[in-house]
């Protein structure tokens, strides 16, 4: 519980954070916690005031920090091989963040944003789990070059 918590936490904090970011850059003096010119932006605007598109904002950001939170205990999972946790994770994380990155208002509901969105997402993916990967391949060698000299 603590963990999801702490995740959500988190999540609300770098979402703030790169919405004041954003504002900054985009905002023409004005604070947006979701780009106005979006689809959902532009649904919400329309039809919610501030404090409810600012509460809204704070739950996806929330949701964001669970999510990944969640993905993070699949690795857990000792039954499992690397390739099947790698695989629900991915189907896990894509499935998940793109709703939620729709509902957020990171990119229009057009053909070009959601292909680009997919194909930044499958890059920085790929490249998270093969740092990740060469990290822990070398600490799992550490542990064992500890493990042989201890013999």
């Amino acid at each position: 519980m603590r963990g999801i918590l702490r995740s959500s936490m988190l999540g609300i904090m770098i979402g703030l954070g790169l919405s004041l970011i954003f504002s900054f850059i985009f905002g023409h003096d004005h604070y947006y916690p979701q780009s106005p010119v979006s689809t959902m932006g532009q649904i919400y605007y329309a039809h919610l005031n501030e404090p409810m598109i600012m509460l809204i904002s704070i739950i996806l950001w929330a949701l964001v920090g669970i999510l990944f939170f969640v993905g993070g205990l699949l690795y857990e999972r000792t039954e499992w091989s690397l390739w099947k946790i790698t695989i629900v994770h991915f189907i896990l994380m894509l499935g998940g963040f793109f709703p939620l990155a729709i509902l957020a208002g990171w990119f229009p509901l057009k053909v070009a944003p959601i292909v680009s969105f997919v194909v930044l997402y499958i890059i920085i993916y790929s490249i998270i789990w093969l740092i990740q990967y060469q990290r822990n391949k070398k600490y799992v060698a550490e542990i064992n070059r500890a493990l042989n000299q201890r013999r």
